[in-house]
């Protein structure tokens, strides 16, 4: 009963957008942590390329940045509820009225858009390409979708794997969010003077999964820890930053917006560094720019390395944790290890290793990294964004 009654509410929406239609094209997006991933890429190239006064940008976010939109109006930005809101009836409906009356909706987590507007085009931008974890059924279901984005057959399969189909609809054009992968030497300089690294060897960046979600009971894990990253903790932090500032590197350690950081642990040490997202946003700057000026990283079953195999630098992957998470949540691969090309780190001493042989310049897993990267992108470029806008005419008005 409850099904229909939301089924019949999200038709009348749909017949009422009509009604009101705008002469202005509509264009939506959501991405979580908001204003990040593929969607911002996908929206700055917009915004720098398509000077038309006839688009009307809508972007869907989360209740802290609702609560402050008036901020974002100076960039004639309409700031919108990704998810019904009890706290504010009013501005729940207002959002979903919008988001069933967009012509075009780019998301990367949650679902924006209203199925039952057959003119409007959906487009699953994705987080992940493929996924390295097995998150079948933390997904809406995959014909919501108009359209999903993906870089290969094979990252195509495995996503679509996880969505219980889609295969048809994937569009291989590439994840918006790689094109800040490669820096213009302004966009070099602005990174490195926010990061204060002008002076240095080699930067690394570690990027670990999360491990418990911070918004729900979620744990990946098979047993319960008190720790997500087994290898941070202080004995670790002081060899690896006595190691950093003997070789003039830096470690930056980002970890994903999900995770309930009551599992993580921040160390004060020199040459090592902790960011943040909405540090990093301050500055204009994403992540993505960040690994884009790296010489290595080290994460563990985050699909964020499929992404580095762009730039064809080492990878490191920490597996401290591995039995943990394949008995627990799993992996879409069947031998996850097979898909991982660079050194695998278990504990301190390989992790030491790792981080001599970045400085040392040896890199053993060239040509490993080289036929996954052909496996898995199609375009190895930084024209991502520009294919989705000019498949789907948004540069016509």
């Amino acid at each position: 009963m409850k099904k229909n009654l939301k089924n019949i509410i999200l038709c009348l929406i749909v017949f009422l957008s009509k009604i009101f239609k705008s002469n202005k094209i509509k264009i939506g997006f959501e991405s979580n942590s908001d204003f990040s991933d593929s969607s911002i890429s996908l929206y700055n190239y917009i915004n720098e390329n398509i000077n038309n006064k006839n688009i009307k940008i809508y972007w869907f976010v989360d209740e802290k940045n609702y609560v402050n939109k008036k901020k974002y109006k100076k960039n004639n930005i309409i700031i919108c509820y990704k998810i019904f809101n009890k706290k504010n009836i009013i501005g729940s409906i207002k959002s979903l009225f919008n988001m069933s009356s967009l012509d075009y909706s780019f998301y990367t987590h949650n679902f924006i858009g209203n199925i039952y507007n057959k003119k409007q085009i959906r487009v699953f931008l994705t987080h992940a390409s493929p996924p390295v974890k097995d998150s079948t059924g933390f997904f809406f279901p995959y014909y919501y979708n108009t359209n999903i984005i993906s870089t290969s057959d094979f990252s195509a399969k495995y996503r679509c794997k996880t969505l219980g189909g889609g295969e048809n609809i994937v569009l291989k054009f590439g994840l918006p969010r790689n094109d800040s992968l490669y820096l213009t030497k302004k966009e070099k300089n602005n990174v490195l003077e926010f990061l204060k690294l002008k002076d240095y060897n080699k930067i690394i960046v570690w990027m670990p999964t999360f491990k418990h979600h911070v918004s729900n009971e979620r744990v990946d894990f098979s047993q319960e820890t008190k720790n997500d990253l087994s290898l941070l903790n202080e004995e670790n932090m002081n060899l690896i930053s006595e190691f950093l500032i003997k070789n003039k590197s830096y470690l930056i350690i980002k970890f994903h917006p999900a995770q309930d950081l009551n599992y993580v642990k921040e160390f004060k040490k020199e040459n090592i560094i902790f960011l943040e997202n909405n540090e990093i946003q301050k500055e204009n700057l994403n992540m993505y720019n960040i690994l884009g000026l790296s010489d290595a990283l080290i994460t563990d079953f985050s699909s964020v390395y499929f992404d580095y195999l762009l730039l064809n630098k080492p990878i490191g992957f920490d597996l401290s944790d591995f039995d943990n998470y394949k008995k627990g949540l799993g992996f879409v691969f069947e031998n996850p290890l097979d898909f991982m090309p660079g050194s695998k780190i278990k504990n301190i001493t390989e992790m030491m290793d790792f981080l001599d042989d970045i400085v040392s310049n040896k890199d053993m897993f060239i040509g490993e990294r080289q036929k996954l990267l052909d496996l898995n992108h199609e375009n190895k470029d930084n024209k991502s964004s520009e294919r989705i806008v000019k498949y789907f005419n948004l540069d016509r008005w």
